[in-house]
């Protein structure tokens, strides 16, 4: 087995860990990720608030029914309980009982739609509350998932790096420190094949001859045009 050959299978290697690691660093993000319940959680929040304030102002109104409905009474007291003689006076104790059984009425209008609008509020609330409990268990299903799929992806890294360490042992300290240099400089990929006379990465035409070169040569070759290694299989 030639260098270019040597490396290129440890790139083959590496490509295979590099996409292994990404993948788990995007699950990691993935489990770590509770936006959406964080999102159901403030929605649940936002539908109490507005229950709590419909609440408050549907008894705001009961107070206010409860209150003319006293002063009704007592009104209805002071004009038939015989006390009163003035003629002025009873009629505008008439007048004033008009005035509260109107006020009333307006009242207990507004009272029912109050309770409707609660009712609605508390539907709003019990849906949000649902939602937050559905998106925890949607989460659990997600992550039970990825933890699965990390498993798989721990073995696999297992596997690939004792084919790695394996494959090294029999490349020289120097090689692989040629490798090293140009996986960080060229993206990744430092070993680069041939495909209809030209470089597979870069596209520069790879002639006959520097291709032959790099078939049969002990040494590495290297593409006129990007400078990555010519695997000559």
């Amino acid at each position: 087995m030639n260098k270019s050959t040597s490396l290129y299978l440890l790139q083959q290697i590496d490509l295979q860990l590099d996409a292994l690691f990404r993948r788990e660093k995007e699950i990691s993000d993935l489990i770590a990720d509770h936006s959406v319940i964080e999102h159901a959680k403030a929605q649940l929040a936002a539908a109490k608030l507005e229950r709590e304030h419909a609440e408050i102002k549907l008894v705001e109104i009961e107070n206010k029914i409860k209150a003319s409905r006293i002063k009704m009474q007592q009104s209805e007291s002071s004009l038939y309980g015989g006390k009163i003689q003035n003629p002025k006076e009873l009629q505008d104790l008439q007048a004033e009982l008009a005035i509260l059984k109107k006020q009333i009425a307006s009242l207990e209008e507004d009272e029912f739609n109050a309770m409707v609008h609660v009712d609605e509020k508390q539907t709003n609330e019990r849906s949000a509350s649902h939602q937050v409990e559905q998106s925890m268990v949607e989460k659990q299903k997600e992550t039970d998932i990825f933890t699965s799929e990390l498993a798989e992806i721990s073995q696999a890294v297992d596997r690939l790096q004792s084919e790695r360490v394996a494959l090294t042992a029999n490349i020289t300290h120097e090689l692989l420190a040629i490798y090293d240099k140009l996986r960080k400089t060229k993206m990744g990929i430092p070993v680069t094949q041939v495909e209809d006379n030209t470089c597979e990465k870069c596209g520069a035409e790879i002639t006959q001859a520097e291709w032959q070169k790099a078939r049969i040569s002990p040494d590495l070759n290297y593409c006129p045009t990007c400078g990555r290694i010519i695997y000559g299989r």
